[in-house]
């Protein structure tokens, strides 16, 4: 007789009733396209606000989906024992790891959803830069016809991506997404994460692997030794680590200036404390190396230490600097539902969650 696949097995088991879950998430639509994914017989959904749900509501769940730093307001009140899972609707989960001390749950980020935003967005800076389109916008506000006077045509120092190394500064999921996008159109790409190797596609962020180096990546380096040889050969860094305690102030002023390659620009989609441990250190930070005629030459910074960045803040008016607020990849209520449906499917047949978090390395 056949050996019975245990996986045939679960299937066709019988299902356990519907898994109840709260949702305290504020991502606009996400409560009716969770119901919209996950079947009725699979699980029931019961909203409520961060703000105002009660102990004892928190109490009754097992499974709760959030947004980081709203949840970390309650995640203490919640039974320890009794809720097993929560599902993130942020790639990064900083905000509950660093201000809640309950870690007796499987915390899963969003996870999959957001190299191709991430992507369009620093291609679209870096173009920006290199074809000066700030000065196209201030010919046309002052009618003023451009063409034949481009001082980069004529220098010669107009480049194409083909002509740029870019490095992705912690390179995981996302990372991975973004090098190869920019290698798509002509760029070369290295990496650079904490340990160097040909331990890259697939594992986390930071994290070695099994898995051989995308072709596509020209060398990897480590955070060590090697981190000063990574930034001295791109033309563009992307920071993509997330916030821990070795990345906060990991961009300080002797990286950007001494180590960096003269004239690179510097997008920071990651976190906004690599630069520093708080708002006034990184806005520092930043200051000292846009005005220092060495290394860094432009910054793009969609995430900060504080944020809103407060109308107060010089980074605004700086000409050297572009600030968007936070807005490179925006989570879509369609991925959140995705993302948890298919790992609900997994919790309720036994199996290994995905995109789990290690509460002692923070991501």
């Amino acid at each position: 007789m056949p050996v019975p696949d245990p996986d045939d097995e679960i299937a066709n088991a019988p299902r356990p009733k519907p898994t109840q879950v709260l949702v305290l998430s504020e991502v606009p639509g996400v409560l009716d396209a969770l119901k919209a994914v996950v079947p009725a017989r699979e699980a029931e959904f019961f909203q409520h606000t961060p703000a105002t749900v009660t102990n004892q509501t928190l109490m009754c769940f097992e499974v709760i989906v959030a947004d980081p730093p709203s949840f970390a307001r309650c995640a203490d009140r919640c039974a320890r024992g009794a809720l097993r899972w929560v599902q993130s609707t942020f790639a990064g989960v900083d905000a509950i790891v660093r201000r809640s001390a309950n870690r007796e749950y499987a915390l899963t980020r969003l996870g999959g959803v957001f190299g191709d935003a991430m992507a369009e967005y620093c291609v679209m800076h870096v173009l920006a830069i290199e074809r000066d389109m700030a000065r196209d916008r201030e010919n046309q506000s002052a009618a003023v016809w451009g063409c034949g006077a481009d001082p980069g045509v004529a220098s010669g120092k107009r480049r194409a991506l083909r002509d740029l190394v870019v490095g992705i500064l912690g390179f995981g999921e996302i990372g991975a997404r973004v090098g190869e996008v920019f290698a798509h159109m002509g760029a070369q790409v290295v990496a650079c994460r904490r340990r160097s190797g040909t331990g890259l596609a697939g594992g986390a962020m930071w994290e070695p692997s099994q898995d051989a180096l995308p072709e596509y990546v020209s060398a990897c380096y480590g955070m060590g030794d090697d981190a000063r040889a990574f930034f001295s050969r791109c033309d563009v860094v992307v920071n993509l680590t997330p916030s821990t305690p070795a990345t906060v102030g990991l961009l300080d002023v002797q990286t950007l200036t001494s180590w960096c390659k003269d004239g690179a620009v510097c997008i920071n989609v990651g976190r906004g404390d690599v630069f520093g441990a708080t708002h006034a250190a990184c806005e520092r930070t930043i200051l000292a190396a846009a005005d220092d005629p060495r290394g860094v030459a432009r910054f793009v910074l969609d995430v900060h230490a504080a944020e809103p960045l407060p109308a107060t803040s010089p980074l605004w008016a700086h000409p050297r600097v572009t600030v968007t607020p936070r807005v490179a990849a925006v989570t879509d209520a369609r991925d959140v539902a995705r993302v948890f449906a298919a790992n609900l499917a997994r919790y309720r047949d036994g199996r290994e969650l995905r995109h789990v978090v290690d509460w002692n390395e923070g991501y």
